[in-house]
């Protein structure tokens, strides 16, 4: 989400490069190569509006698509839901902000019950006024606080808000302090220069003060700056004993690395949005930390939807979180479907997502749940580090509550 606000930020143009695509697999009534009737009959359409190309596209946001059809092809293979096939009504957004909004607009024109990814902040608050204008429900990555607390009539999140991101890393910022026996902490803080980042660093000075803990530094940057230097010397003169951080995954390797030669050697706590594995490898830091709300694709336990990624030839998607995330919906829009019937509306299909209060994800994450009053699927993070013998990330936490952010 970060990454995508910071190429979203960076981007401009028109949007009279908006493309929308039809895609169901096998099509209706087609045979599957292995012999089984694929779904059949008029299609439950699902819009997805997200960027396929442009600055956040190829490599990271594009793969959530990627994800979801991954799920929507075995769904369909094996008959849909009531019979009918579901089928995906994609606008690419180019990460551009006029894009995203008449392309929104575009798919609420449509034929889609919802309308998912949207995983820029800055996109999603302009989008969900509209949804509540057009009555489409939008699940949408990026997630501005104040859209959902408190919650939105027909505005869904699908990942966690900043503040509740910045609770996970001060929970576990706190277990480490203990282990350290540091009972009054230096905090220094190092975000990129967004509305969502102000929101981030406004949460965390409220909740430093509530722990008795002192702020020693509170260091931005601008979008596509590579070069730290000056705010990473300020950090390190501050001497903190913990770094929070909001920072993308393409800038944690020169951000990392120019701090550290400056002899700061304290624990860095990332935001998710900079937890790819990619990003890990070439930091190789035992001192910088990651959460992830969905875990990596190729990791073990996800070895079902590799296989489905595999056969449906996206394997190579399969280099994000976003991708588990898209394949999560999938199973999200089905049981949504089940819970909303075979004549499934679109006002239907908004007050069935409120009724998912648990969905099995089979690993992929930690407890996701929506309801009435919590339009906020995600609730907790796990807690990663890069290790060097096995050649990728570990885990270090089990799943850490962030409902405590919720306001």
């Amino acid at each position: 989400m970060v990454a995508g606000a910071l190429a979203a930020a960076a981007c401009g143009g028109d949007d009279s490069g908006s493309s929308s695509s039809d895609t169901t697999a096998g099509g209706a009534g087609a045979t599957s190569a292995g012999g089984e009737t694929t779904a059949s009959g008029d299609p439950f359409v699902m819009g997805w509006i997200d960027s396929q190309t442009g600055p956040a596209g190829p490599g990271y946001l594009a793969t959530g698509l990627a994800g979801l059809q991954t799920y929507v092809d075995g769904l369909n293979a094996r008959g849909g839901v009531s019979g009918r096939p579901v089928e995906l009504d994609v606008v690419d957004d180019r990460t551009d902000p006029s894009a995203a909004v008449t392309g929104f607009r575009q798919l609420a024109g449509g034929d889609s019950l919802a309308i998912f990814g949207s995983s820029v902040s800055s996109h999603a608050a302009a989008q969900a006024p509209l949804a509540e204008e057009l009555g489409v429900a939008l699940v949408a990555g990026g997630v501005p606080d104040a859209l959902v607390y408190p919650p939105q009539s027909f505005f869904f999140a699908s990942n966690l808000a900043h503040t509740a991101s910045a609770q996970v890393q001060l929970d576990f910022a706190e277990g480490l302090m203990e282990e350290e026996g540091i009972d009054a902490p230096k905090v220094a803080m190092f975000t990129v220069d967004t509305a969502a980042s102000k929101e981030f660093r406004e949460y965390v000075s409220s909740k430093l003060q509530d722990m008795g803990w002192t702020e020693v530094d509170d260091q931005v940057y601008t979008i596509g700056d590579t070069d730290f230097s000056a705010q990473m010397a300020s950090i390190a003169r501050a001497e903190p004993d913990v770094v929070l951080t909001l920072v993308g995954s393409t800038d944690v390797p020169p951000f990392v690395g120019q701090l550290r030669q400056r002899g700061m050697d304290k624990p860095i706590i990332n935001t998710y949005a900079g937890s790819d594995e990619p990003a890990f490898e070439q930091v190789n830091d035992a001192d910088f930390y990651a959460p992830r709300s969905f875990v990596w694709p190729t990791d073990e336990v996800a070895s079902e939807m590799a296989a489905q990624a595999e056969e449906s030839g996206l394997a190579d998607e399969m280099v994000s979180t976003y991708f588990t995330r898209g394949y999560v919906l999938g199973q999200l829009i089905e049981e949504a479907l089940v819970a909303c019937g075979e004549g499934c509306d679109r006002a239907g299909f908004r007050d069935a997502l409120e009724t998912i209060t648990e969905l099995d994800t089979g690993g992929l994450s930690g407890p996701l749940s929506f309801g009435p009053e919590d339009h906020q699927l995600v609730s907790s993070a796990q807690m990663f580090i890069w290790d060097p013998e096995e050649g990728h990330t570990a885990p270090v936490s089990d799943w850490i509550d962030a409902e405590a952010a919720s306001r």
